[in-house]
């Protein structure tokens, strides 16, 4: 009960970070993109809204992407390909991305993450190569490149892709509890709404990471009971091909030792 009153108190404290990000956001909005935007390719399709266009936010500033079912808030640094409204590809750096029951796709070049009605907080680092998403609201689904499986992340949880493996499939990892502090400690920087709706969407999050926390042990144990009973699987089938192989060199070597008896 303590850590619940205390994980509270902490959602409180960065809600009301945010007020004055909030108040700088409205002001940002009032000015022109020529004079605030990022440095885009064609240099302007961010104020054209023509698409594709490639965007690199500055290093010194937050930026702000909308489209009528959705929002994209981009920390410093981060460089995307905005391919039409509510579908963009993450090269490197740090979104959060909301959207509405409309939808909306992320691309990387692991494979793409679709939401419907969720907010997914996404991260690149370039020298990692591997992207995480963790979904703080809703569900995300997961494509990775060339697998025969989608993965599933619900709020509250987190999962990565990586680069494509040797059988052709893009590389993932083992659903995992969020990292809660410093999902929130990046949200509260970057939120671009009013006060009431992250402190919403925050104790929403709260309560769903608690429950990943909760039921991350017994998925993790069922996780490595079906990986055993894969490996055991495999194993088996190892063996029965093992003794097809040798019956039938049985066969052979009698058929051979026939062969020369008679001759």
């Amino acid at each position: 009960m303590m850590a619940r009153r205390l994980a509270l108190v902490a959602v409180f404290v960065l809600a009301s970070i945010i007020e004055v990000r909030v108040n700088a956001a409205k002001n940002d909005h009032k000015k022109s993109l020529v004079h605030s935007g990022p440095v885009a390719e064609p240099p302007d399709c961010v104020v054209q809204n023509s698409f594709p266009c490639a965007v690199q936010i500055s290093s010194k500033k937050h930026w702000l992407w909308t489209w009528p079912q959705g929002r994209v808030e981009f920390s410093p640094g981060t460089v995307v390909i905005l391919k039409s409204p509510g579908d963009l590809k993450i090269v490197r750096g740090e979104l959060i991305l909301y959207s509405t029951s409309g939808g909306a796709w992320l691309r990387t070049l692991f494979g793409d993450v679709a939401v419907s009605d969720g907010i997914l907080l996404v991260r690149r680092e370039e020298d990692e190569g591997a992207v995480e998403i963790t979904t703080l609201r809703g569900e995300a689904q997961i494509f990775p490149k060339g697998g025969k499986e989608n993965l599933f992340v619900p709020a509250g949880y987190r999962n990565w892709l990586g680069a494509v493996e040797a059988n052709g499939e893009a590389g993932s990892g083992i659903p995992q509890a969020a990292n809660k502090e410093r999902c929130l400690k990046v949200w509260a920087e970057l939120f671009r709404g009013e006060k009431p709706d992250f402190f919403s969407f925050a104790n929403d999050f709260h309560s769903s990471w608690m429950r990943a926390v909760e039921s991350a042990g017994d998925l993790h144990r069922e996780l490595i009971a079906r990986t055993i009973a894969s490996m055991e699987a495999e194993r088996a089938e190892q063996a029965r091909l093992r003794e097809i192989r040798e019956r039938e060199s049985r066969k052979l070597r009698a058929l051979f030792r026939r062969k020369n008896y008679l001759e």
